[in-house]
């Protein structure tokens, strides 16, 4: 039995590319917990690779991940914005944390959501602009907001004469 099922999950990966363990629990019968051992045993003999993440996770081919997605882009309204919903949000959704060890990830996400938190409280923008790429190279975000600025906004807040006064100031 739990050959024929390796097989009919294989199977599936092939000719669909990719399947979530959803659709072999519907297709099959089976429980979510039984089916899921046998993702976990494919994906250690090397057969299949598991991406994203808890609702999002979905399995391919081994070797066949140029389907990743390794690219966000978000234009965020400032409203009730919460920078680590929007953090776990890209890890549920995308592939760029896909095999980087943890405390790289932890870095990350400790600078993300420092980045992100700023232009939320300190920048009176109405939206925020958020990319994140992986390359073979590398992993960059960019945090942009269309607010007042770091200089100004010091300058407004210390009472200060001007922006070069603000500057000195931080």
């Amino acid at each position: 039995m739990a050959k024929d099922l390796k097989e009919f999950i294989l199977n599936l990966v092939k000719k669909q590319r990719e399947v979530k363990s959803s659709q072999v629990v519907k297709e099959s019968g089976f429980s979510r917990v039984y089916i899921n051992r046998f993702f976990r045993q494919l994906v250690a003999e090397g057969k299949i690779e598991l991406i994203g993440k808890a609702n999002q996770a979905r399995y391919i081919l081994a070797g066949k991940s140029s389907r990743l997605v390794l690219s966000v882009n978000r234009l965020l309204k400032n409203r009730n914005l919460n920078e680590d919903a929007v953090f776990q949000e890209i890890q549920k959704t995308a592939d760029i944390f896909r095999k980087i060890s943890k405390n790289v990830e932890n870095i990350l996400s400790y600078s993300f959501s420092e980045m992100l938190n700023n232009a939320i409280e300190h920048s009176q923008s109405k939206q925020i602009s958020i990319r994140v790429n992986r390359t073979k190279k590398d992993l960059k975000f960019i945090v942009r907001d269309y607010g007042v600025g770091v200089f100004r906004n010091a300058r407004k807040k210390f009472h200060l004469k001007n922006e070069l006064d603000a500057i000195n100031h931080l």
